[in-house]
């Protein structure tokens, strides 16, 4: 079932950065609204089995050090595929930064950049 751009963050945000979003300026909705969507489409796109997760994260040591972060659960055969999966994961969340801040005349890209990171990791083994 195809869903709306829109419904990206509703289906894969926590409600913790359901809140941060929406308090947040509206160009950090759409990009994570594109991202997601257009990560859902290369999950898809592969053919196996995925979790897709946009959520805060917090450093236990340094309370006051925070992270939005697109986490992806995926399944990869070895280090140079999970390899492969996160830089087009990066390639898309930069290009939405990139294009959504060129789009809406931001001068500080860096600032925005540094408020999204990705992570992928093992949903479970693949047997060779």
């Amino acid at each position: 079932m195809k869903i709306s751009v829109e419904e990206y963050i509703d289906k894969y945000a926590t409600e913790e950065l359901k809140t941060k979003i929406k308090a947040g300026p509206p160009i950090l909705r759409t990009i994570f609204e594109k991202s997601l969507e257009r990560i859902h489409g290369l999950l898809e796109q592969r053919g196996k089995e995925y979790g897709l997760k946009a959520y805060v994260w917090r450093d236990i040591e340094t309370s006051d050090w925070e992270e939005n972060i697109i986490g992806v659960k995926a399944t990869y055969k070895d280090y140079k595929e999970k390899t492969q999966l996160w830089q087009k994961i990066e390639e898309i969340v930069r290009s939405e930064v990139k294009n959504t801040c060129q789009r809406e005349e931001v001068q500080d890209i860096n600032e925005i950049n540094s408020n999204i990171l990705t992570a992928v990791t093992r949903l479970r083994q693949i047997k060779q």
